[in-house]
């Protein structure tokens, strides 16, 4: 058995490679000589990228759609503008004028209700693989319109979950040291569920595009899981982003070119 000694912290490592070895002991914590990186200066690092990709934060005139005041918003300067048309508060974006298409959904929905309501021994729904309406006993629990649907959607499942697995990061950070904020781990350490050390304030590793986003748009799973869409998080905040995305597929491969060229 290959065993290998860290110096410093006296850790004992079996059947690992040398380069491997080599990162862990040259970013030892225990280690006099390891270079502290400054989380400022990783903030600096991706405050030029974004400025150099997406133009500065400035600050834009626009004018509400609503009211016709004009109002102030930053945005980058390649974004901008972000949005078709502004509003100056949520009042104004609330109160918008909508469409005769819109009315007679919203209208057709409630009548659909009330007909739904008076009939009591039959109800209409939506399958939930096809969108095609059915009818059913309104004390079923019936969601799919046929056989056929359901076994499409256990299909479909089936290959999210093998599609999400290929996703995940198959990495070691600390083998990128200056790609990660690794002070942030220092701070919290890696997330543990309850059973398994109850670190439940870790760190995790987050997908700035996330999986379902991936998935749902049909982006390859190498560029989900390259190391280039990861970012440390408290595990926490990781959660609550869900499904959302920190990142624009096209600053996605800007960043897997300039990691891979970087190795």
């Amino acid at each position: 058995m290959n065993t290998k000694i860290c110096k410093y912290c006296n850790q004992t490592f079996s059947n690992v490679n040398g380069r491997w070895f080599s990162n862990h002991v040259r970013w030892c914590e225990l280690n006099p000589n390891k270079k502290q990186i400054s989380v400022e200066s990783i903030k600096n690092g991706q405050k030029k990228y974004y400025d150099k990709t997406l133009g500065e934060i400035k600050e834009f005139e626009v004018n509400c759609f609503k009211c016709k005041n004009n109002f102030i918003v930053k945005e980058r300067e390649k974004q901008y503008p972000k949005k078709d048309v502004y509003y100056c508060s949520r009042a104004c974006a609330n109160s918008r004028n909508h469409s005769n298409e819109t009315k007679q959904k919203t209208s057709d929905t409630l009548r659909s209700k009330t007909n739904s309501t008076s009939n009591s021994l039959k109800q209409k729904r939506n399958c939930l693989f096809c969108n095609k309406e059915f009818e059913v006993k309104s004390n079923s629990k019936k969601t799919f319109c046929s056989i056929k649907c359901f076994a499409q959607t256990k299909k479909s499942s089936t290959e999210y979950l093998d599609y999400k697995n290929k996703c995940k990061f198959k990495f070691n950070v600390y083998h990128f040291p200056d790609k990660f904020d690794l002070n942030l781990l220092k701070e919290h350490g890696w997330y543990q569920p309850v059973n398994k050390g109850n670190n439940l304030g870790g760190v995790s590793r987050d997908h700035m595009i996330s999986i379902k986003y991936g998935w749902e748009n049909g982006i390859d799973s190498s560029i989900i899981s390259h190391p280039a869409n990861c970012k440390l998080m408290v595990h926490t905040d990781n959660i609550s982003k869900h499904k959302k995305c920190s990142l624009m597929l096209e600053e996605l491969i800007e960043r897997i070119k300039k990691w891979d060229a970087d190795l």
